[in-house]
C-alpha cells in the first residue's frame, strides 16, 4: 500500500488524509475548508492540519472574501468582440439609490455585443468610482467592482431605448 491519498481510492483513511493534507499549501487548505461534504475522518483531519498551521476561521472568512472579490473581478472582464463579431461589454451608468451616489457607487450592466451592439443584458453590477489624477472617473471595471445586483431594468430599458434610436438614425441616413 503506498502512502498519501491516492485519488482512485474510494475512501482514503484517516492517516492517509493526514498525509495528503501537509502536502498542501496553506492557500489549497482554505479552499478545501470553504468546501463541505467531507467524511468525518477527512473533517477531523483537515480541522488538525489548519490548527497545526494556526489557520482559523478569520483566515477561512479572508480566504472566501478574496476569492468573491477575484470572482467577481473575473465577471466584470469585457471582452470586446470587434466588427461582425460577439463580445461582452458594459452599458449605462446610474445609481441604485442615494446612499450609493453619495458614495459615488454606479450600477452599470454587462451586455452580450455583437458590433458592439448591445443586444442581451447578462447582469448588473455596483462599481466605486475612483478618481484619477487626470480629472477624469476611472473605467477600470475589474479594480473597482463593489458587487452584483439583480438586473437593473430601467438602465436596461434605457440602453434598448438608445440602440433602437442610435439605428433607426443610421437607417435614416442612407
Amino acid at each position: 500500500m503506498s502512502e498519501g491519498y491516492n485519488p482512485s481510492s474510494s475512501m482514503p483513511d484517516k492517516t492517509a488524509l493526514e498525509i495528503y493534507y501537509k502536502t498542501l499549501t496553506d492557500h489549497q487548505l482554505l479552499q478545501l475548508r470553504s468546501e463541505a461534504g467531507f467524511t468525518a475522518d477527512a473533517e477531523s483531519a483537515l480541522s488538525i492540519e489548519l490548527a497545526q498551521r494556526n489557520l482559523g476561521s478569520r483566515d477561512v472568512k479572508r480566504f472566501a472574501a478574496a476569492s468573491e472579490r477575484s470572482k467577481l473581478r473575473d465577471e466584470v472582464a469585457e471582452r470586446g468582440g470587434g466588427y461582425r463579431r460577439l463580445g461582452f461589454e458594459f452599458f449605462g451608468k446610474g445609481f441604485l439609490n442615494e446612499a450609493d451616489r453619495s458614495a459615488n457607487i454606479e450600477v452599470r450592466t454587462k451586455w452580450l455585443t455583437i458590433s458592439g451592439i448591445p443586444v442581451i443584458p447578462i447582469a448588473s453590477y455596483r462599481f466605486k468610482r475612483a478618481k484619477e489624477s487626470g480629472s477624469s472617473f476611472s473605467t477600470n471595471t475589474q479594480r473597482n467592482v463593489v458587487s452584483r445586483v439583480p438586473l437593473y431594468w430601467p438602465q436596461v430599458f434605457l440602453t434598448f431605448a438608445k440602440t433602437a434610436a442610435a439605428i433607426f438614425g443610421a437607417a435614416l441616413q442612407t
